[in-house]
């Protein structure tokens, strides 16, 4: 794939209301795109059941593995947070973000339960900052979530966490308008019992 050919996103700019939007992949075979209601409404609900799964008691109490940087769940997450962006709806990709029930034994700190809550706000704020910097979402389609930086394993003690994970930084979520290719940076993503998980969606500072 070209990277000359690739755009960054637009700046930030006014709304207009997007109608019409298509997400299925690129690559789908079918010479129409499908709408918004099919491939991604079960992307996000094959993503759902994946965040259900990780609440279950850990298979491997250590988490010490490291999922695949490719696959169908890591597309089923990639399409429901570029559903999430497009129609401004952080709660469709609320299973791409690290759950809240692993949380609470994996950070060591006085108030892990807030400190979560504060994390995800921070998210959801992300994905309305990303979906304000086109003006019209018509016509978009899924191209790809390819892996960012190669996995690094952060051990127990350290960034203030009782259990290990595995790391990855810039995490790139592509899609495509009018035939043109666009990429979001997802900036941090760690493992959790073989999946991997948005802790930070753009770059974030601790307040």
């Amino acid at each position: 794939m070209a990277m000359a050919c690739e755009r960054k996103e637009p700046p930030g700019a006014a709304i207009t209301p997007s109608s019409g939007v298509a997400l299925a992949s690129s690559e789908s075979p079918g010479p129409s795109p499908i709408t918004s209601t099919e491939p991604v409404a079960s992307a996000t609900a094959r993503a759902s059941a994946l965040s259900v799964a990780s609440a279950a008691p850990a298979v491997d109490p250590k988490n010490e593995s490291q999922p695949a940087r490719e696959g169908a769940d890591l597309e089923a997450k990639g399409k429901a947070l570029l559903e999430a962006i497009v129609l401004d709806d952080a709660e469709k990709a609320a299973a791409f973000f690290f759950p809240r029930e692993p949380f609470t034994p994996l950070k060591d700190s006085k108030d892990p339960d807030r400190y979560w809550k504060h994390l995800y706000r921070a998210y959801e704020n992300d994905i309305h900052k990303l979906h304000r910097r086109r003006r019209d979402w018509t016509g978009v389609t899924f191209e790809s979530i390819e892996p960012g930086t190669p996995p690094v394993w952060v051990p127990p003690g350290d960034e203030a966490n009782k259990i290990g994970y595995f790391r990855s930084w810039g995490t790139k979520l592509r899609y495509r308008i009018d035939g043109q290719l666009y990429t979001v940076k997802i900036h941090t993503v760690i493992s959790w019992q073989g999946a991997w998980y948005i802790t930070h969606l753009l770059p974030w500072k601790k307040k």
